[in-house]
């Protein structure tokens, strides 16, 4: 039984040698025999098979090859975008402290005769608009009514110390009342205090100017220093709009603030330049 399958698949053998050698022979001739053709038409279905299979698995290698070149790819861009990225966020980090820096110096290029306690927000005393608590009281030298500073700009005052904390109430919160002139013309003085607006496009409001008071839209405000409570000069915002009230020859004026009120941690309160801390 052994020998028959052995003889078999020696025959197998010699048929499969016979059929290349054929199909080596007549694609060198241009006239072919019956048996050659029938030889070709029997194998042509499967060469066409086993071609397209090379082929696929062809296009398929090449398939891989190119998908893990372009995974490498998209993690090599990606890990330079993360890196640019983060560069681009460090270099925002330091220009908005370099623009925080540059308004506080220009601030005390201002007042050059006052000095500044810088001072960090610890809390809230109520919601939004009402009191700040800042790490700074008796002990620092602090008392009611000295004037608080951030981004530059007015922020309010202090309305109550402790040894070791103070309350601060910002201008926007509407019990807080400031002395106001446009910078550009040095002219009449208003009433600024803070303003319940829906719309957020301003925060304050200066009123009893008169009628004829020349100030227009992107005007500057800084304190006029009326009453000595605040020092003079001290940015309060820009003006947004101006409303006219001719009945009583008078104008309002509504003022976005320089401060942006919902990310400070920072304060300076501006203490007083005479010697028993009275006043400015």
């Amino acid at each position: 039984m052994k020998f028959l399958k052995n003889k078999i698949n020696i025959v197998i053998a010699l048929l499969v040698v016979i059929m290349i050698v054929l199909i080596l022979f007549s694609s060198q001739r241009e006239n072919k025999s019956k048996l050659e053709d029938l030889v070709g038409q029997g194998l042509s279905p499967i060469q066409k098979v086993i071609y397209n299979i090379s082929e696929v698995i062809s296009n398929t290698y090449e398939g891989i090859v190119r998908y893990s070149q372009l995974v490498d790819e998209v993690e090599k861009l990606s890990e330079e975008n993360g890196i640019l990225r983060s560069q681009i966020n460090s270099y925002s980090q330091l220009r908005t402290e370099n623009d925080r820096l540059r308004e506080i110096l220009n601030l005390k290029s201002r007042l050059e005769n006052y000095e500044f306690l810088g001072a960090n927000i610890i809390g809230k005393n109520g919601s939004y608009m009402d009191e700040y608590i800042i790490d700074c009281g008796l002990k620092d030298g602090l008392k009611n009514g000295m004037v608080v500073v951030a981004n530059g700009g007015l922020f309010g005052m202090i309305t109550s110390v402790s040894n070791n904390w103070s309350l601060v109430s910002p201008i926007i919160n509407g019990g807080v009342f400031v002395s106001g002139k446009v910078q550009r013309t040095n002219g009449n003085e208003g009433i600024i205090k803070g303003q319940n607006n829906n719309e957020k496009s301003y925060d304050l409001k200066m009123e009893y100017l008169p009628i004829d008071e020349d100030i227009k839209e992107g005007d500057k405000i800084v304190t006029s220093g009326l009453g000595e409570i605040y020092p003079a000069n001290i940015p309060i915002g820009e003006v947004v709009y101006i409303e006219n009230d001719k009945r009583n020859l008078s104008k309002s004026v509504f003022i976005k603030s320089h401060v942006n009120f919902q990310f400070i941690s920072e304060l300076f309160v501006i203490l007083p330049n005479d010697e028993d801390g009275s006043g400015y």
